[in-house]
């Protein structure tokens, strides 16, 4: 049996809390009607794109799939709707 990789499990806890963060922070932004979807969307996307090009070592791999998480997750609301599944 392996030992438990302390360093990755820090790692993932600071993606979880990041990601708990954003995607509240996203939906009272939306909600309140400060952003619409479509920008939402967009600071989305611009964090892939700045994901992409930074030096993919572990931390930022799963930061990238975290972000990409979040855009299927928005993907998947019918139009109009809020979007389901975030928070």
């Amino acid at each position: 049996m392996s030992e438990r990789n302390h360093f990755e499990d820090e790692n993932r806890a600071l993606a979880l809390s990041a990601l708990t963060l954003v995607k509240t922070l996203m939906n009272a932004l939306e909600r309140k009607g400060v952003l619409d979807g479509g920008e939402i969307d967009a600071v989305v996307e611009e964090s892939l794109v700045a994901l992409e090009y930074r030096h993919q070592d572990a931390a930022t791999g799963l930061a990238r799939r975290i972000v990409e998480a979040i855009a299927v997750m928005r993907s998947g609301h019918l139009p109009g709707q809020p979007p389901k599944g975030l928070v």
